[in-house]
């Protein structure tokens, strides 16, 4: 059961459903805490004392979890709805494509031959078959090292793991980074567990069947895998992976010489692969765990060679395991957790459609947002995000803790802050139009996901010497949530997210400014939180703060740290230096948006704060409580009710005076931005 239940907390973090809320998760069947609501009391509280809960009563009380739910929130509903509208969409394209839309023309053929149950399972694994003779046919290192290009496209573990991301300094380039590839294992201590090599090796095998290997030979290849992790092990450094450049991209910027990496490669031309994919060869490289690329010649020899060729096949079949027969998946307990396929509400969605929704999401989401975000909608959002920025604009002038200077430069960052909303004015296939070869033309559903994805990564990588534009899309428009990128110094309000509750044509102003308004608000503040702040206008990091502005804002962060650390939370306590941008970003939302509300003739900020904290209403169980634990916002409820008490206007509009426990004396309230 543990095992499961944090493999279920990450599946739901990995997937992004805890991006706005956090207390979401999946919970096997049968677990009376699935059940569990926030709200126990016997009758409301007072709005004075417990807001959140005072607000969203009724509703809390009246609402629990049915089945394999994932959690009740009008945040996970308007997932849902995105999910339910384009689900069927598609299923309409699959039954008559004469009128469909060019955008949903390829992902129903592939959706076609993922429901092709028979023929899936009469075909078996044998699609894999193929690229396990590729990787038979490397008969040297230096073949592995000759074809890496064509190896690397097709998605095969290589020795050494690229990719490049914009210059934290210039963004007019990308900047190149090199890391050892990934282990099967999650770190070095799993090695040291024999029931979590044992846990590996059962879920591999499973996958291997049907494949044409003996289980001797299926053994073999399992052992050989973890013998050759265990070779990569010991020169991997803690803590940098992609995932912490992904987290923040300026902590693992050290930038050396290109020529001098490629020369301490002994073996391997290394500039000659990178030519090969790129047309160009860098002046610089970012190497992270530069101990393995020291003894990369040591590890990479040929009496390794079937070690390695082994661990490349089990690194491929579980890199596509999504795509394996049915009636594997059958063999294979919480088959859907396992490749990350939650919904938005529950665990039992529709496989399928969770692959079609992931691999053409820049698709199905300029479809989305074409058909179903209307103009008029677009545009007020539009002018919403305009109308916060100059009011943050005007607050900036405002602040006593900064200097003049300082102000003038946080001021340019909004003036050339790139907004984005709804979907891209000019889509781009990142898979150039490719067809679908169907079972009838010779294609598997493995295939056609492997050339799709060469398609995608060549495309990716013909850009490297170009400059990114700052309004390039790096979230698909369907998707229920709104981004800051501060090394593009611009923030993303997705069609997705444009929709009832948080957004409304039909409700009032002060209403829209409640939900999506301190969203948008949020996201702007990001822009200037304990990591934004590190960028300038254009994007590139820069020390543009006096020193003595900069004292103060780590000051007022640290009041932001302890308004938060140690509160108590489910089991556990939060963590106020993990939370604290997003706190930060809460606490600039609201503000800019209570603001906005303020300057409408017919604002109201009770209905701005009794929307605010409907936004944020949910039901989870245990396990979602513990999945936002781990996470970098704060739970729902206490950001409403940790967060409300910093602003003057909700003591006012509420009459919360001292002894009330959403009271927080005038000197403990905080404002940054």
């Amino acid at each position: 059961m543990k095992n499961k239940r944090l493999s279920l907390i990450m599946a739901i973090m990995l997937m992004g459903i805890v991006l706005l809320q956090t207390s979401c998760t999946a919970v096997p069947k049968g677990d009376d805490s699935n059940k569990k609501t926030e709200a126990t009391a016997s009758k409301a509280p007072r709005l004075q004392d417990d807001f959140y809960n005072a607000v969203n009563y009724d509703w809390i009380q009246k609402t629990v979890l049915v089945g394999d739910e994932l959690i009740t929130s009008p945040i996970a509903d308007m997932m849902k709805n995105v999910d339910s509208l384009l689900k069927s969409d598609l299923e309409k394209t699959v039954a008559d494509s004469s009128a469909a839309s060019p955008y949903l023309k390829e992902p129903a053929k592939l959706y076609t031959m993922l429901q092709d149950y028979d023929a899936r399972n009469a075909e078996g694994n044998k699609s894999y078959t193929n690229y396990f003779k590729e990787i038979d046919d490397i008969d040297s290192i230096s073949d592995l090292f000759k074809n890496y290009k064509s190896l690397f496209l097709k998605g095969y573990s290589m020795p050494i793991n690229i990719d490049y991301y914009g210059d934290v300094k210039d963004f007019k380039k990308n900047s190149l980074y090199v890391l050892p590839p990934s282990t099967s294992l999650a770190d070095a201590s799993s090695y040291e567990d024999e029931d979590n090599i044992k846990e590996y090796k059962d879920l591999t095998k499973k996958l291997f069947v049907s494949t044409g290997y003996s289980e001797d030979q299926i053994e073999k290849i399992l052992d050989d895998t973890i013998a050759f992790d265990k070779l990569i092990i010991p020169y991997e450094v803690e803590g940098e992976t992609a995932a912490d450049l992904e987290n923040d991209s300026t902590a693992l910027y050290k930038p050396s010489s290109f020529a001098e990496f490629d020369n301490s490669l002994e073996d391997v031309d290394f500039a000659s692969i990178i030519k090969s994919l790129t047309g160009v060869i860098p002046e610089d490289i970012n190497v992270l765990d530069a101990e393995y690329f020291k003894h990369i010649s040591e590890i990479y020899k040929d009496e390794n060679l079937p070690l390695i060729k082994n661990w490349m096949k089990s690194q491929f079949i579980r890199a596509n395991m999504s795509y394996v027969s049915p009636e594997t998946q059958a063999k294979i307990d919480n088959f859907k957790i396992h490749v990350g396929a939650v919904g938005a509400t529950t665990i039992d969605i529709d496989l399928n459609y969770f692959l079609i929704s992931i691999l053409y999401s820049d698709a199905l989401g300029q479809y989305y947002g074409e058909t179903y975000l209307d103009d008029k909608s677009k545009a007020d959002v539009e002018n919403m995000t305009q109308e916060l920025i100059s009011i943050y604009r005007d607050r900036i002038k405002t602040i006593d803790w900064l200097s003049e200077n300082t102000k003038e430069k946080a001021i340019l960052k909004l003036d050339n802050m790139e907004v984005l909303v709804g979907y891209p004015d000019n889509y781009v296939d990142k898979y150039d139009n490719y067809s679908i070869k169907t079972f009838e033309q010779g294609g598997s559903v493995l295939s056609n996901v492997i050339e799709m994805e060469k398609i995608a990564l060549e495309n990716h990588w013909v850009e490297f010497g170009k400059t990114t534009p700052r309004d390039t899309w790096h979230a698909s428009p369907k998707t229920v949530n709104a981004f800051a990128a501060a090394g593009s110094n611009s923030i993303t309000i997705p069609a997705g997210i444009i929709q009832p509750p948080m957004y409304d044509s039909t409700r009032t102003k002060s209403q829209n400014y409640g939900a999506l308004g301190v969203i948008i608000g949020h996201e702007i503040s990001h822009i200037f939180d304990d990591y934004g702040a590190k960028f300038d206008e254009f994007g590139n990091v820069s020390d543009w703060w006096t020193t003595e502005d900069y004292d103060k804002f780590s000051e007022l962060s640290q009041k932001m740290v302890k308004q938060f650390d140690g509160l108590e939370y489910a089991d556990g306590t939060i963590d106020g230096e993990k939370t604290l941008s997003e706190n930060i970003a809460d606490l600039g939302g609201i503000g800019v948006a209570i603001d906005a509300v303020k300057k409408l003739p017919d604002g109201n900020l009770e209905e701005f704060f009794t929307s605010f904290a409907e936004t944020w209403k949910e039901v989870s169980g245990d396990i979602g409580k513990e999945a936002a634990l781990m996470d970098s916002h704060s739970p729902s409820m206490l950001r409403v009710n940790n967060m409300l008490p910093n602003f003057d206007e909700f003591y006012e509009v509420f009459n919360v005076k001292e002894g009330d426990a959403m009271y927080r004396s005038k000197s403990e309230r905080l404002r940054i931005w």
